[in-house]
C-alpha cells in the first residue's frame, strides 16, 4: 500500500512539472501572427517582408505569416471572419468591423498637381475638366469626390480617367487631362516623379491645388486626415512649391481583431516601434511608422494592447498569470499536505506494528525460560525468526524511528540469549564432548 501510495505522489508530482514544463514552452515559444495584406500592396508587402526577417534576428515573441489577398476588401474580410490576426487597411478603403489600430505604417498625402501655365488654381476649380487619377494605389476617386463636395463640386461635374506612371506625361501633353492625382508617402518615388512630369509638361512650375479646407472636411469624415505640404517638399531648381499648403492624407494601418489578446497586440507594438531603424535599413518606408492616438473616443481606436503599451499600462508576466500561479501553488500545497498526511499515518502503522511484534519478543523471552523441553524451545525459536522477518518486511521497516529499532533489536538480543541459556539447562552436555561413534570395520571371510 505504501508502495502503490509513494509511487501515486511521484506521479502527480511527475505530471504537474510536464504541465508545468508544456505551460512554459509554449508561453516562450514565438507566436505566429498571420497578416492579411492586398497582393497588389507592393509597399506594404515589402514592409511586412522587412518586418519578418528583423524580429527573427531579435529576441521577439512573434513570428510574422503574410496572407496574400487580391484586395482591401478581402482583407477586412479575413480580419472579420477570423481568418488572420490582422490586416493592413487604407483608413478610406473597407475598414473591418472588428479592427482595431496597431500602428500607422504610413501616412500617405493626396496631392493635386497641373502643369504649369495652367489655369487652375485649387481645387474649386476642378469643375468642367479632367482629372487623371494614377494607378496602382486603390481607388482614389472616392477621396477626389469628398473633397470636391466641400466645395459642392459634384462627382459629375469632374470627369477622372485611370493613368499609369508611364503614360502621365503624354496625357498631359495632348490633355487628355488637366490635372493628375496621387496618394502616396510625399517623398515617395511615385508622387515625386509626378510633380517632376507636370514640371516638364508645362510652363513654369507646376501649380499645386491645395484642399484649403482640409482641417474640416477630416472632422466630418475620420478616414481622412489634413497634411500640410512644407515648402520645398519636391526637388527642382528652385524646390516646389513655393509656399506650403494643406491637402488631404491617408494612412495605412495595421489592424487587429478586438478579440486577439492585449499581450500580444502589445508585443507587436512594441516592435514596430523600437525597431524602426532596423527596419529602415531593410526598406526606408518604415521612417513612417507612427504610433496611434489613444484618445478615449476617437473614430479609428487603438487596440488596448496598443494603447497599454504607448501609455505606459502593461501587464506584467505576475499581472497576466498571478491568479494561475497562485491556485497552482495552493493545489501543490494541498497536494503536499494530503501526501505527507498518508505517509505518516502509514508509518504509524508501521510503527505499531514493529511494536506488537516487539512485545511478543518479550512474551517469547518468558516463555523460553519456562521450556520444559528442547523442541518447545526450537518451536520458539521458529517463531523467533518468523517475528524478525515481519519485522523486517518494507511496510513495516519504512519509516521506523531510532527507539522501535532499539527496542526490537534488544528484545530480540534477549531472546536469543534466552534460548540459549535454555538450551544448555536442558541440554548440559556440553556440544565438544559428544563423541560421535566411529564406523565399525567389517571382516570379509572368503
Amino acid at each position: 500500500m505504501r508502495r502503490s501510495m509513494m509511487l501515486a505522489v511521484v506521479c502527480g508530482v511527475l505530471i504537474l512539472a510536464c504541465v508545468g514544463g508544456s505551460a512554459l514552452f509554449f508561453v516562450e515559444r514565438p507566436t505566429i501572427v498571420r497578416v492579411a495584406i492586398p497582393s497588389d500592396d507592393h509597399g506594404d508587402n515589402s514592409l511586412l517582408s522587412a518586418a519578418s526577417k528583423v524580429v527573427r534576428h531579435g529576441h521577439h515573441p512573434i513570428r510574422f505569416k503574410v496572407v496574400g489577398v487580391a484586395d482591401a476588401k478581402a482583407a477586412s474580410a479575413s480580419l472579420d471572419n477570423g481568418n488572420v490576426d490582422m490586416a493592413v487597411v487604407r483608413t478610406d478603403d473597407v475598414m473591418p468591423a472588428q479592427g482595431q489600430t496597431v500602428v500607422i505604417l504610413h501616412r500617405d498625402a493626396a496631392l493635386l498637381v497641373a502643369p504649369g501655365g495652367s489655369a487652375l488654381k485649387d481645387i474649386s476649380d476642378l469643375r468642367g475638366h479632367t482629372v487623371g487619377l494614377l494607378e496602382g494605389h486603390g481607388n482614389n476617386r472616392p477621396l477626389l469626390d469628398t473633397a470636391l463636395g466641400q466645395y459642392d463640386v459634384t462627382a459629375e461635374d469632374v470627369k477622372s480617367v485611370p493613368v499609369t506612371p508611364d503614360h502621365l506625361a503624354e496625357a498631359f501633353k495632348s490633355k487628355q487631362i488637366d490635372a493628375a492625382l496621387v496618394v502616396g508617402i510625399i517623398s515617395g518615388s511615385v508622387v515625386q516623379e509626378t510633380v517632376k512630369v507636370a514640371s516638364q509638361a508645362g510652363e513654369g512650375p507646376p501649380v499645386f491645388l491645395a484642399v484649403p479646407d482640409a482641417d474640416a472636411i477630416a472632422q466630418r469624415s475620420p478616414a481622412y486626415d489634413s497634411f500640410e505640404v512644407v515648402k520645398g517638399a519636391f526637388r527642382g531648381s528652385p524646390p516646389q512649391p513655393a509656399e506650403e499648403f494643406n491637402t488631404l492624407s491617408v494612412t495605412h494601418r495595421l489592424v487587429a481583431s478586438s478579440v486577439l489578446g492585449q499581450s500580444l497586440v502589445a508585443d507587436v507594438t512594441r516592435f514596430f516601434l523600437s525597431e524602426r531603424s532596423a527596419l529602415v535599413a531593410l526598406d526606408p518606408i518604415a521612417r513612417r511608422i507612427e504610433a496611434p492616438s489613444t484618445d478615449k473616443g476617437t473614430p479609428l481606436p487603438a487596440h488596448p494592447g496598443t494603447a497599454a503599451y504607448i501609455d505606459d499600462e502593461e501587464e506584467t508576466f505576475l499581472d497576466q498569470y498571478g491568479d494561475y500561479i497562485y491556485m497552482s501553488a495552493m493545489f501543490l500545497g494541498v497536494l503536499a499536505s494530503g501526501a505527507t498526511a498518508v505517509l505518516s499515518r502509514i508509518n504509524a502503522q508501521g510503527a505499531r506494528a514493529v511494536e506488537q511484534l516487539t512485545g511478543r519478543l518479550l512474551e517469547i523471552m518468558k516463555l523460553v525460560r519456562l521450556a520444559p523441553s528442547l523442541p518447545m524451545v526450537s518451536a520458539l525459536e521458529n517463531e523467533t525468526d518468523e517475528i524478525v522477518a515481519k519485522a523486517l518486511h518494507e511496510d513495516n521497516s519504512r519509516g521506523l524511528d531510532e527507539r522501535c529499532i532499539g527496542a526490537l533489536g534488544l528484545a530480540l538480543h534477549q531472546v536469543r540469549e534466552a534460548i540459549r541459556d535454555r538450551r544448555s539447562m536442558l541440554d548440559p552436555t556440553p556440544q565438544s564432548e559428544v563423541v560421535t561413534p566411529k564406523p565399525k570395520h567389517v571382516v570379509m571371510v572368503d
